[in-house]
């Protein structure tokens, strides 16, 4: 092949790779880019409660851009709500394996480690959380301190950090209520029936049902049974068909 012909297959090699390279380049960025709208569209109908919705937006997401942690997080969070703890659990793994200092998906992490019974781990990597002064929400890794001491049976524990977490948002309604079941069940009626009288007013939905229910039982415990039957008869107005409806009707009929 002639010197001057074998220089233009070259060039025309060299042309063609490079223009491969802008083409992948720009497919590469188009691929994330559409993977953030699916990011969006999953995280707005997780938040609206649409889950099977939600996971199939943030598959798609997480096909189009394997590398994001946000996705991996909020993959994690929509199986969590699934009650599919194991896969909930790979995927957060995955998060934090992209990004290690997330400190939103080490806290979700935490929180999945609950569900399944890890709590000594759970509050290890939720104590990681609270010391990082970067993260804007430090009252969830308290919360989740919280819940995991409570879960294990450590009220006193779990007294300490919700009253933390109180300190970051006295309105809390989770770290009110947590703080008030501990409180029962460390037999301080008085204290509970105030603090979970207080969250009863910071909750709404089936949390409010749980802080009225309990807050209904410290004051039976207390021997305060009109403030008993109103809190017990709230719960099961409000919503006839709740969680706690039936162990209120049960407390009830004790009661009366």
């Amino acid at each position: 092949m002639a010197p001057r012909q074998w220089m233009r297959r070259w060039l025309c090699i060299c042309m063609t790779t490079m223009l491969l390279g802008f083409v992948g380049c720009a497919t590469e960025d188009h691929r994330k880019d559409d993977a953030v709208l699916h990011l969006k569209m999953g995280t707005t109908l997780f938040s609206n409660k649409q889950y099977p919705a939600a996971l199939k937006e943030l598959m798609l997401a997480a096909e189009l851009d394997p590398g994001n942690a946000v996705v991996q997080n909020n993959l994690a969070l929509t199986y969590f709500v699934r009650e599919r703890y194991d896969l909930a659990q790979n995927h957060i793994e995955r998060a934090l394996k992209l990004e290690p200092k997330y400190s939103e998906a080490r806290n979700n992490r935490a929180r999945i480690l609950i569900e399944r019974g890890q709590y000594d781990e759970a509050v290890v990597e939720a104590t990681k959380v609270t010391k990082d002064l970067t993260y804007a929400t430090p009252i969830r890794g308290w919360t989740n301190i919280a819940l995991a001491h409570f879960r294990k049976g450590d009220f006193k524990s779990s007294r300490i950090a919700a009253t933390e977490a109180l300190r970051i948002e006295r309105q809390n309604c989770f770290a009110q209520t947590l703080l008030g079941r501990s409180l029962l069940e460390l037999s301080d009626f008085k204290d509970a029936a105030e603090t979970l009288d207080h969250a009863i007013l910071s909750c709404e939905g089936e949390e409010a049902e749980e802080a009225g229910y309990f807050a209904g039982f410290a004051h039976y415990k207390l021997g305060k049974t009109s403030a008993a039957v109103s809190r017990l008869e709230s719960v099961i107005r409000q919503n006839p068909q709740g969680r706690y409806t039936r162990k209120a009707e049960s407390l009830l009929e004790i009661i009366k």
